[in-house]
């Protein structure tokens, strides 16, 4: 609803300063009748200037004569001053009449000073002698007469002829912006608003109505239309694949708009459109109108909302009459979920409930007009279901994250906008459309946005699949949850059969694009298996931190106590990938359904490895077990945990290696008579955790017994006693 004087609410007229009961409202107004009356004065008494012109000018004394020029030039600058302060007390005027209470409405009324540059002459106002113009244009003609006749030493340099020409333009320029007063983007009403809107407040039977104004007090009012029919801007052709949705939508609107028969039932009609944010519903509301060549309106919650209690569903009923005046057209309702919310939900609100059933009621009526309904939110569930029913919304559409086609179109086509000198590798853009399945339009869209700066700051001229990831992931701004300290794979402490298998995953993990490229695949899940503390976790965050992909770890008891969480970390996973998901503690998720007591869990793991339609690409289940005896055999099988890393004992060679390594960490020393090689042959078959364990104990045990002296220094019997606290059924 368009914001003018005539529809503006009291208290937010009450709430420009000139209106205000306050000291500086006080002191503006008394002030501006001040200034008025002042400068009111200045332009009566500028009328003098002719008097002299015509009368002492004449006057034949050469001391008279020789002050012309000067006298002159000094009445010139008198009306040029007069007028800018007329305007400055014009642009003042306004400001304090502008509302303060919310942003877009109009002043509350034109300036007063307006009158002091013209008089009102268009209202043949007896003022007109108290302005500025007509003075300053008398006095302008007086100087052109005195040039073209000779007058006043004007005989031989015409020097009285452009002076002349000036004030003549200032006097009409004075006429102008007293006829058409300039508002300087503050948005001055019209003289016939003003007029109108000071009869309404005259019959008004209190100036400030309370702010509970009822709908019967509203309904006087004649609302204006909130909404605007357009052209609309793109078709189908404009939207890249999703060739279904777009026969879907053709077929449900061409029912909506075919032609009745008489005493034929009404067509089906409304359409629904739902789906995750970012998916583009309202470009396709706008292209459907474009493919069928009729005209698009648009209603918003924002467009009809008012603080006036019952005044909403009046505004609202207002656009769908607006809507069936156009028809044939297309009715778009976005964010529909604001109006029709749920009536189950227990709310109290009796203006929800009005807003509610109105727009209920002007569905099934717009059923009798060509008029193709449309409407869209992303919270299917919270609408009201006697709204979403047959009989109101006939068609309900899913919009769907864009297909392969569509992204390989957004991508193309963002590229070729923001960044059109690079050299693109087709095939990384393909591979990174196939791969980037279920990423909403608006992530496509910014991750081509993203691709300029990514690009300029690295230097690069050619745009492949690692650029398209990296800026992938610039956008998303986030890498799941890998801490600080992970170790890099060549530090772990692996068997060498182990550290293969590992290094062949995170090779394929890192170079995925060339992999598929030759016929190769990335797995979808990997089992981890093998006793406690042979580093399966630390191998994990190394896989990550390799491959260079978004981690995210969760534990199988988690997973049991909250039966959603599953769920909400592979939405987390997809949103973010490339991403590994590493499941600690498994046992329990992936036992046997015959003998577990959560196959539904199991049964939802399967499910999200697989995917409903098709299994989305770049998400990696890592499960860690110490049981793979126990596991279901349909997890086990191709597709699924394919592949299986088996975790032993670290090799004992490798054990002096890893021991200098984590006492020079921590910057401790063994005493001369212990080597590393002694210490790995003390704690011989250990697991690298048992060994850690073992080296912290002695540690603070050491401390305890320190010197505090600048280096610390392990002995023999701390890594002894140590061994037997740490792991006291081995030693």
């Amino acid at each position: 609803m368009s914001k003018t004087l005539l529809n503006m609410p009291v208290h937010v007229y009450e709430s420009a300063l000139s209106r205000r009961n306050s000291w500086i409202g006080v002191l503006f107004r008394w002030f501006r009748e001040k200034a008025n009356l002042g400068l009111g004065y200045t332009s009566l008494f500028s009328w003098w200037t002719v008097g002299y012109w015509v009368l002492w000018a004449n006057l034949p004394f050469d001391s008279v004569q020789a002050q012309i020029p000067a006298m002159r030039d000094f009445i010139v600058m008198t009306f040029v001053l007069n007028a800018v302060a007329i305007l400055v007390l014009h642009i003042l005027e306004l400001l304090c009449n502008k509302p303060l209470a919310e942003r877009g409405w109009p002043c509350i009324s034109g300036s007063n000073a307006r009158v002091l540059w013209g008089g009102a002459w268009w209202e043949q106002d007896k003022s007109v002698m108290m302005c500025m113009g007509l003075p300053a244009t008398v006095f302008g003609a007086l100087l052109l007469m005195s040039s073209y006749m000779g007058w006043h030493g004007s005989s031989t340099a015409l020097e009285h002829l452009w002076p002349g020409v000036g004030m003549v333009a200032l006097g009409v320029l004075c006429f102008v912006l007293d006829r058409w007063e300039p508002g300087f983007g503050l948005g001055v009403p019209t003289d016939s608003e003003i007029r109108q809107r000071g009869r309404s407040r005259m019959a008004a039977p209190s100036a400030i109505p309370p702010r509970s104004q009822t709908a019967s007090t509203a309904a006087q009012e004649d609302y204006a239309t909130p909404v605007e029919v357009r052209r609309p801007k793109l078709d189908f052709d404009g939207i890249f694949g999703m060739q279904v949705v777009k026969q879907k939508l053709l077929d449900a609107s061409t029912a909506c708009i075919s032609e009745r028969d008489q005493g034929s039932d009404a067509p089906r009609n409304g359409i629904l459109l739902h789906g995750e944010p970012g998916n583009g519903k309202t470009v396709f509301a706008e292209a459907l109108a474009g493919e069928l060549e009729i005209p698009f309106i648009q209603m918003t919650y924002g467009d009809v909302s008012s603080k006036w209690v019952g005044e909403m569903p009046r505004v609202i009923a207002k656009a769908f009459e607006y809507a069936k005046a156009k028809a044939p057209c297309v009715f778009f309702i976005d964010e529909i979920d604001s109006f029709i919310t749920s009536r189950d939900a227990g709310s109290n609100n009796a203006e929800d409930l009005k807003i509610t059933n109105t727009i209920l009621t002007e569905i099934v009526a717009l059923r009798e007009h060509r008029v193709v309904l449309i409407g869209a939110t992303n919270y299917l569930s919270k609408l009201d279901a006697a709204a979403i029913r047959e009989g109101r919304f006939d068609f309900k559409v899913e919009i769907t994250p864009p297909d392969e086609p569509a992204r390989i179109g957004l991508l193309s086509h963002g590229i070729k906008k923001h960044a059109g000198h690079l050299d693109v590798d087709q095939d990384a853009l393909r591979s990174v459309a196939k791969r980037w399945r279920g990423f909403a339009v608006s992530r496509l869209l910014a991750v081509a946005k993203a691709v300029p700066a990514y690009t300029k700051e690295r230097s690069l001229t050619k745009l492949g699949f690692d650029e398209w990831m990296g800026a992938l992931r610039e956008v998303q701004g986030r890498s799941g949850r890998l801490p600080v300290n992970t170790k890099s794979l060549g530090d772990l402490i692996l068997e060498t059969e182990t550290r293969e298998s590992i290094e062949l995953v995170a090779g394929r993990l890192k170079d995925a694009h060339r992999i598929e490229m030759l016929g190769g695949s990335i797995p979808s899940g990997v089992l981890f298996h093998g006793p406690s503390g042979t580093g399966k976790t630390a191998a994990a965050r190394a896989l990550a931190k390799e491959a260079g992909w978004a981690f995210l770890s969760v534990a199988g008891p988690d997973l049991l106590s909250d039966r959603t969480k599953l769920d909400k970390l592979y939405a987390e996973a997809k949103d973010i990938r490339p991403t590994l998901i590493f499941i600690d503690e498994a046992d329990d998720l992936l036992r046997n359904r015959q003998y577990s007591n959560t196959p539904d869990l199991c049964n939802k793991l399967l499910v999200l490895m697989d995917g409903t339609d098709e299994r989305v690409q770049d998400v990696v289940f890592i499960a860690a077990t110490n049981h793979p005896d126990q596991i279901d055999p349909a997890l086990l099988r191709a597709g699924r945990f394919t592949e299986k890393v088996e975790f032993t004992l670290p090799p004992q060679t490798e054990i002096p290696r890893f021991i200098s390594s984590w006492l020079k960490g921590k910057r401790v020393l063994l005493e001369p008579s212990v080597d590393a090689f002694d210490v790995s042959e003390m704690l011989r078959d250990q697991t690298i955790a048992t060994i850690e364990g073992v080296l912290q104990y002695a540690v603070n045990r050491a401390i305890s017994n320190h010197d505090h002296s600048t280096q610390l220094t392990l002995t023999l019997d701390d890594i002894k006693t140590a061994r037997r606290v740490v792991n006291p059924e081995e030693f």
